[in-house]
């Protein structure tokens, strides 16, 4: 998505909600973040589908299935992603994210 397109998103959203001028920065990277993951997901469920939702049209929809089918960073994820979901090796599953387990057993520890 263009940034000109992004900031009318954004601006339209800060239409219709209001908030001291000091949380202008943080909540722009917060609706940012959101924003990213909720596209994120929405594109997911898309790919999983197969199926072209209404709100994409004709021809953004013909590149995004180029894109999936075609692009080598997206597939080397995707394989990643896929033999990450169906390992069983080991006692436990990782799945606390970009955290190492090392970084989420100290967080364990430390709790009271």
């Amino acid at each position: 998505m263009s940034p000109n397109r992004q900031r009318q998103i954004y601006y339209a959203f800060k239409e219709k909600c209001v908030w001291r001028p000091e949380h202008e920065t943080q909540l722009a990277q917060n609706f940012k973040k959101k924003a990213q993951r909720l596209l994120s997901d929405m594109l997911g469920r898309v790919c999983e589908s197969n199926k072209k939702p209404k709100w994409i049209l004709p021809g953004n929809y013909a590149k995004l299935l180029h894109y999936w089918a075609t692009n080598e960073r997206f597939l080397q994820l995707s394989d990643i992603g896929k033999k990450a979901r169906n390992s069983t090796k080991g006692g436990s599953l990782h799945t606390s994210g970009a955290t190492s387990q090392d970084a989420v057993r100290r967080k364990l520890a430390s709790l009271p």
